[in-house]
């Protein structure tokens, strides 16, 4: 249940993407979901956890992982367009939970492809990651 909640907390990552451009709360959310992760270790550590070694780890630091992936993504798109990218999501911008999405919907077809991979690459990177793990640790 508690790998559950964590993985949820990834995706609520993703929705809220507009907040991880702000660098301070980018850094707040970086500490988080550390503190987070650091759960799963502890959970690792004592053997709370009957799955294959290391995925435990893998699902409470998926906040974590996409909040990078988040943040890369970001920092490719602005700097290979020169262009800010905002998310969109049924065809209006979409704002954060603090931030306000500034764009305007002129640049709609670039709007779509940034949240088009802001969804699909972080969720990638995660299966990827289970399945190498699941591959190479799992008896």
């Amino acid at each position: 249940m508690i790998l559950i909640i964590y993985t949820l907390l990834g995706f609520i990552v993703l929705v809220t993407s507009e907040d991880t451009k702000d660098d301070k709360r980018f850094y707040n959310f970086l500490k988080i979901s550390t503190g987070i992760g650091s759960v799963g270790i502890l959970m690792e550590v004592t053997g709370w956890n009957y799955l294959c070694p290391f995925q435990c780890i893998l699902f409470t630091f998926s906040p974590f992982i996409a909040l990078v992936t988040v943040k890369f993504i970001t920092y490719i798109f602005i700097h290979l367009y020169r262009k800010e990218p905002y998310a969109i999501y049924k065809n209006q911008l979409s704002d954060g939970i603090w931030a306000k999405n500034k764009g305007h919907l002129k640049h709609k077809r670039y709007y779509n492809i940034y949240s088009a991979v802001l969804l699909v690459l972080p969720i990638l990177v995660f299966v990827f990651i289970f399945t190498f793990l699941r591959e190479t640790s799992c008896p």
